[in-house]
């Protein structure tokens, strides 16, 4: 419960095998969850540390440029 409302949510939880500690997430994936931690006010120790986090650039073209597309409307609506 938040602000007297009910939320419904879920977490996910990667289970040990299926951990691999040298994968990265893709640039726009990195910005689109460090965009979401500062909209919610989360820490900015949180927030920089979710930027400090090594990422890459996503080979596949489509998705990428779609993903950043995204991220400049979301950009655009929260300035």
């Amino acid at each position: 419960k938040f602000d007297n409302k009910k939320y419904n949510c879920f977490s996910y939880f990667a289970q040990q095998q299926y951990i691999v500690d040298d994968l990265q997430p893709y640039h726009w994936y990195k910005q689109l969850v460090a965009l979401g931690a500062s909209y919610l006010k989360f820490p900015a120790s949180y927030t920089s540390s979710i930027i400090a986090v090594d990422s890459c650039n996503d080979p596949e073209q489509n998705r990428r440029q779609q993903h950043e597309l995204l991220l400049q409307k979301i950009k655009t609506f929260t300035d």
